[in-house]
């Protein structure tokens, strides 16, 4: 599994991911996680290695053949957020989800049907950010037979987006087909690899009561390790103190 952590991150740390309500349900629902191809990202720099031009020796120019082959899921070590809620819970009613690094990349492994192709296909890294004119200089090994030049050529970004403290599960297919899809789905058993789900701070109390009705009764999740944020919650008896 050590191979596949990057850049020395920590594999007991939380990560956190928020999305909206049914898609956690469709989680639960179809046991799968989906990894997107980086042209489905909003920011257009997204894989700009792998998608960009290449020089050989000749002068010819092209481009890396494999560079419809890599996938990502974006999680986040930062906790809290209001505008992380405000960005992917536009309608109140969205969930955060946490899990601890080694047990996502664990899930993404077991996907992979040996662990020599899991070493050189899965991949889990935080995402480093820079100014727009110092990634032109990076020089990133997207060759290397151990697939970690690949992956770490999707672990950078720029300083605009530093706020999201990024994290990325990164898979690289080995073995693509003839017409390679935009996403990549694999087994993943939230009830193992999720251990806390947070509702929307502007959530619906009746709603988020029968989600949770939901989430406890038919899938089995764990009352205790469900709770809703309270980022906006009044503060309890704060007093200020005035002078005379």
């Amino acid at each position: 599994m050590n191979n596949s952590i990057l850049d020395s991150l920590d594999p007991e740390i939380y990560v956190y991911r928020i999305f909206g309500i049914e898609r956690l349900f469709q989680l639960f629902e179809t046991k799968k996680n989906v990894l997107v191809h980086p042209s489905k990202w909003d920011d257009p720099f997204e894989n700009f290695i792998l998608s960009g031009l290449i020089e050989i020796a000749s002068g010819e120019k092209g481009q890396f053949g494999f560079k419809d082959h890599v996938f990502g899921q974006c999680w986040t070590m930062k906790r809290e957020s209001d505008a992380m809620w405000r960005i992917y819970s536009p309608e109140k009613n969205g969930v955060r989800v946490r899990a601890r690094v080694k047990n996502l990349i664990q899930g993404l492994r077991a996907a992979e049907s040996s662990p020599f192709f899991a070493d050189i296909s899965c991949f889990v890294g935080k995402v480093s950010y820079l100014p727009q004119n110092k990634l032109k200089d990076l020089n990133i090994n997207v060759l290397d037979s151990s697939g970690k030049g690949i992956a770490q050529s999707l672990l950078y970004k720029r300083t605009e987006f530093s706020h999201e403290k990024e994290v990325r599960l990164i898979y690289s297919m080995h073995n693509p087909p003839t017409n390679i899809p935009k996403v990549f789905s694999y087994g993943f058993d939230p009830g193992t690899v999720l251990d806390e789900i947070t509702f929307d701070p502007r959530i619906d109390k009746r709603m988020s009561d029968v989600y949770t009705h939901s989430l406890v009764d038919v899938y089995g999740f764990p009352k205790k390790s469900i709770n809703t944020s309270k980022l906006y919650s009044p503060p309890q008896e704060f007093i200020t103190q005035l002078k005379a």
